[in-house]
């Protein structure tokens, strides 16, 4: 995937979150690395915005990765959600960043950005 700064990324999130060990291994043969989320609004059931909002702000923990689906509907939705999200996790103390960087921390080779 080419990201809109131009970048590839090369990050794969199994189905439900869930990966055998052998999909992983697979995806990390052809270059990829798995990526699984920490906070679950279940946009997959909820469509009502304000609700998402509620369960991901409640869901959040220091260095989580929120997952929120994509597409034309539940895009909308996810756009709705994170206009109102974001700026309210930012004065709660929590900070931003891409999950390259964030990986790069794990091995640390990088700073780490995201937390309160």
């Amino acid at each position: 995937m080419i990201e809109p700064i131009g970048k590839t990324t090369c990050l794969f999130r199994p189905a439900s979150g869930f990966g055998a060990q052998e999909q992983v291994a697979y995806t990390e043969s052809k270059g990829y690395r798995a990526v699984v989320g920490t906070v679950f609004p279940l946009d997959h059931w909820i469509s009502n915005s304000p609700t998402l909002e509620y369960l991901a702000r409640w869901l959040c923990v220091s260095g989580g990765i929120v997952i929120l689906h994509d597409g034309e509907i539940r895009g909308r939705t996810t756009a709705e959600v994170l206009d109102r999200l974001i700026p309210k996790l930012k004065a709660a103390g929590y900070e931003f960043g891409r999950l390259e960087d964030e990986m790069r921390v794990a091995r640390g080779t990088a700073r780490n950005s995201i937390g309160q």
